[in-house]
Order: structure tokens, then sequence, then C-alpha cells
């Protein structure tokens, strides 16, 4: 199986790719709409732009041959299993706990709002 065999510099393939995603002017324009829909509430803009996370990390995740489908039970499955990679490696990865920090910069999870 392939989830098994991942290395941790394939963890950090997968989230530099899904911050990369997550960059696109297009997302990036979501994000700040969503931002000015929830101020100064970060919790519900968090919530609004899950769904937006999710689908872009499921592509990626179908692109790697990690989940089948873009399907609900295949993007959870798949989100749960690259979670669980992510703390397999954290300790001893420093590129994936910065990959990390930049997923926070890049969806305005952190201090900083879009606007």
């Amino acid at each position: 199986e392939k989830w098994g065999r991942l290395s941790s510099q394939d963890v950090v393939r997968i989230q530099s790719e899904f911050t990369i995603a997550l960059k696109e002017s297009s997302v990036q324009d979501i994000f700040k709409a969503m931002a000015r829909r929830c101020f100064p509430d970060k919790f519900k803009y968090s919530q609004a732009i899950a769904s937006i996370c999710d689908e872009v990390q499921a592509k990626i995740l179908c692109k790697f041959g990690l989940i089948a489908d873009m399907g609900g039970s295949s993007m959870l499955a798949g989100s749960n299993r690259l979670y669980h990679q992510v703390c397999k490696y954290w300790l001893e990865e420093p590129k994936l706990r910065e990959a990390a920090e930049e997923l926070i910069q890049v969806t305005w999870t952190g201090k900083e709002w879009p606007m």
C-alpha cells in the first residue's frame, strides 16, 4: 500500500504541492472574500475555507495515487491518513514543520487577515 511506503520527503512534497495550489490567485481571492465575510471571527473563517482546502488537498492526494477519487469519504480518509503521516515525521523532518507554517500563512489561519 502506498501510504505505508511514504517517506518524510514524500510527505514534505505533498505538503509543498498543497501550499503551491493554495497560493494560486483564484484561491487567494476566495480566501480574501471569505475573510471579509467572516471578519473578525477567525473560527468562522477557518470553517468557511475548510471545504476549499479539502478539495485542493484531495486533488493532490489523487495525483499521488493516495486516494482513488474526490468523493467525500475518500477525501476524509485521505486527509486523516495524511495527518497521521505528518505526525509520524513531525519531529524528525524540519522541512515538514516549515511547510506547516507556510500553510498557516497561505491560508491566513494565523494572526494575519487577508484583507
